[in-house]
């Protein structure tokens, strides 16, 4: 039965893919309301037609059905029957697509059925990749951090201060610096490295996403080795003590507090546009520079295509990583000179 092959993956995941809570709520989320609107079912009955009617279903559905009191204890037919006047964004569904797929692409694999009927359900959301999130200005960069937080250094907790910088100059993802312990940053190879794993109760978003980053020579301006060194003396293990964990890892607090407010106080409000910004605009400055598409791909944690490549091709190491990309990464116009004399500067 089609609930019974959901559980077996279920199981599966959380045994070996080491999900977060907040994953296992999503996939759980996701396939209550799939067997919902198909029922459950001999998987051998599953087919394209039963995708078809989810994916026709899915939008017509309004968001929040399980919270709304509109909507609570009310059967799929029944809600459909009601006048909605929001329904799902293209996003969710996109997202509950994906969660089916790879449902069917593990039991294609492991033959509970013969295709995966969710393959290419997708809906067009009118963007392209690069227009769901977007890279920062120059003049966006000036006013995050040329607001009164950074030059009145008035920050309440290190990781306000140190995030930001860390983002704009190492391209991780939040969670990944978030979780950071102290003996994850250290020399390889003559270079200061970050170093992203899942060690512990370290979570990473693929298997390629475990690299060593080399540390940018700003970085290295605000001393961060040193600070970390400083947080060893007093007796803690991670670079960011004051953040803990909640459902969804270490970055919902400072996701929170970047994204719902500190960039709005310096008017930052367009859409696409937050701390996953960092990101892309790290990745966008260094393809501008034209530096090595396989190095930029090692370092941010993106696959390698190809077989020489890919498969037998060693990662670049620390150093030349360092030399030939790392120190490149260059803002014209950005002015943070005044970084430098922080108290978390040390």
């Amino acid at each position: 039965m089609l609930s019974q092959m959901i559980q077996d993956f279920m199981d599966e995941g959380k045994r070996v893919s080491r999900w977060t809570l907040k994953t296992v709520d999503e996939y759980e989320a996701v396939y209550s309301l799939f067997l919902r609107i198909v029922s459950d079912m001999p998987v051998g009955s599953l087919s394209y037609p039963v995708m078809r009617e989810y994916k026709q279903t899915l939008l017509r559905l309004p968001p929040n059905m399980n919270k709304s009191p509109l909507y609570r204890g009310k059967t799929v037919k029944q809600i459909l029957n009601m006048k909605i006047r929001k329904s799902l964004s293209p996003s969710s569904i996109n997202k509950a697509l994906t969660r089916v797929s790879s449902l069917f692409k593990w039991a294609v694999k492991n033959g509970y059925i013969q295709a995966n009927w969710a393959e290419g359900m997708h809906i067009a959301t009118g963007k392209t990749p690069q227009q769901e999130r977007k890279a920062y200005t120059v003049g966006e960069l000036n006013r995050l951090f040329n607001s009164p937080r950074y030059t009145k250094d008035t920050f309440t907790s290190p990781y306000m201060f140190w995030l930001p910088a860390m983002g704009l100059f190492t391209g991780c993802r939040l969670e990944e610096l978030c979780q950071l312990h102290l003996e994850d940053i250290r020399e390889v190879c003559g270079v200061w490295v970050l170093d992203i794993n899942d060690n512990g109760v370290k979570r990473v978003k693929t298997a390629n996403s475990k690299r060593l980053v080399p540390i940018h020579p700003f970085l290295l301006e605000l001393n961060l080795p040193g600070y970390a060194q400083e947080l060893q003396n007093q007796g803690h293990d991670r670079l960011f003590p004051e953040i803990t964990s909640y459902r969804d890892g270490f970055g919902h607090k400072p996701s929170r507090w970047f994204n719902d407010r500190f960039k709005k106080t310096v008017g930052i409000n367009e859409i696409g546009k937050d701390f996953h910004s960092f990101r892309h605009t790290f990745i966008t400055q260094l393809k501008q520079s034209q530096v090595d598409y396989v190095m930029l791909k090692e370092v941010v944690g993106h696959v390698v295509e190809g077989e020489t490549l890919g498969r037998y091709g060693k990662r670049f190491s620390p150093d030349i990583v360092f030399e030939r990309l790392v120190s490149r990464l260059e803002y014209p116009g950005l002015h943070i000179g005044h970084l430098l004399t922080s108290r978390y500067a040390r």
